[in-house]
């Protein structure tokens, strides 16, 4: 189940010098801002945000996949994940 929000879509990048992560540059070198870190671990921070949309995409099409075993504990970890990504998750 796709959700009607939308991110950014990636490729996300971080910036180090100004601890920014960004959306993909458009042809007048503009770009999304997608978040400023802090400067406590930034490089492990930004290495995970900035796989956030081929993480999503990725999950995405393992539980698509007619092989997916959908009743494991591994396949619903991965559908609350999801359920996560895209702002659904219940309280």
């Amino acid at each position: 189940m796709r959700s009607n929000r939308h991110h950014t879509p990636g490729p996300w990048r971080y910036l180090r010098h100004d601890f920014a992560i960004r959306g993909p540059e458009r042809p007048d070198g503009s770009s999304d801002l997608i978040a400023i870190l802090s400067e406590t671990n930034p490089e492990a921070n930004a290495a995970l945000i900035a796989a956030a949309p081929d993480l999503l995409t990725v999950l995405e099409a393992l539980l698509a996949h007619r092989e997916c075993p959908i009743h494991s504990p591994e396949a619903a970890a991965a559908r609350a994940a999801l359920a996560k990504a895209r702002g659904l998750e219940t309280p």
